[in-house]
């Protein structure tokens, strides 16, 4: 028998311009911006946050914190999204598992290797408040390592084989 009480479903609410947008300025974006300067403190870069400190401040298993880090630098996002934010489709730059795979002897340039105040932003109320299609986008993204625009059994295996679990379960 299926259960008829509405605390047993999930509601997921999408993004709703007019509710939202006085969200987004008065608490989301100054909380956000607040962030942004504490970790440009800890950071050795002047203007941006290094990638050293936005992945001591994520704290992330493995590749999985150094493909959100790729999702925040600062060229990936171009697309309108919540508040009228640029953001969407990744750029054709490669990630480094795709430098990899295209030529061996190409390395991450360092001037990619930060995060700015707009990507910051933009990308962190993607995350937060993003509608389903936008969270869908950027989950695909962080998955397609290679960005081919497929997340083939290869993108899965790199991105489970830093995600940790638990041994000896029984199932």
């Amino acid at each position: 028998m299926v259960s008829q009480d509405p605390t047993d479903f999930l509601h997921i609410e999408d993004y709703d311009e007019n509710i939202d947008s006085s969200f987004i300025n008065e608490s989301l974006k100054p909380y956000l911006k607040d962030l942004f300067k504490d970790l440009l403190m800890r950071s050795n870069q002047p203007e941006n946050i290094d990638k050293v400190t936005f992945i001591e401040y994520t704290k992330l298993p493995g590749i999985i914190n150094d493909r959100l880090h790729f999702m925040f630098q600062h060229s990936n996002y171009k697309n309108n999204g919540p508040g009228g934010q640029k953001m969407g489709s990744p750029s054709r730059a490669l990630s480094p598992v795709a430098l990899k795979k295209k030529d061996t002897t190409s390395k991450t340039s360092k001037k990619e290797d930060f995060v700015t105040e707009e990507s910051f932003l933009k990308n962190f109320i993607k995350i937060f408040i993003g509608d389903l299609d936008q969270k869908i986008k950027f989950t695909f993204d962080m998955y397609d390592c290679d960005q081919d625009g497929f997340i083939t059994p290869e993108d899965i295996r790199i991105m489970m084989s830093y995600m940790p679990f638990k041994r000896n379960i029984q199932l």
